[in-house]
């Protein structure tokens, strides 16, 4: 569950994140002081790579959390 959780999120914030940006550099395309600069698919790639590894650990984190609690405290007020 947490990994979905996790999975989930880092979607859809990468996505969201991508979109704005390629919104932003579309909206921008005919400025002069923006010409020339473009969103590389490298660039998302990377971005995309980063934000895995990151959700990963965070992940990674929780679980251990997750796995160490006694599971009569989850039941306790």
């Amino acid at each position: 569950m947490v990994l979905l959780q996790a999975f989930t999120v880092g979607v859809m914030g990468f996505g969201i994140g991508t979109g704005m940006a390629a919104a932003f550099f579309e909206m921008t395309l005919q400025k002069i002081a923006t010409r020339g600069i473009i969103l590389m698919w490298q660039s998302v790639a990377l971005t995309g790579g980063c934000i895995l590894f990151v959700v990963i650990i965070a992940s990674l984190l929780s679980i251990r959390r997750v796995i160490v609690l006694e599971a009569a405290a989850v039941f306790r007020g």
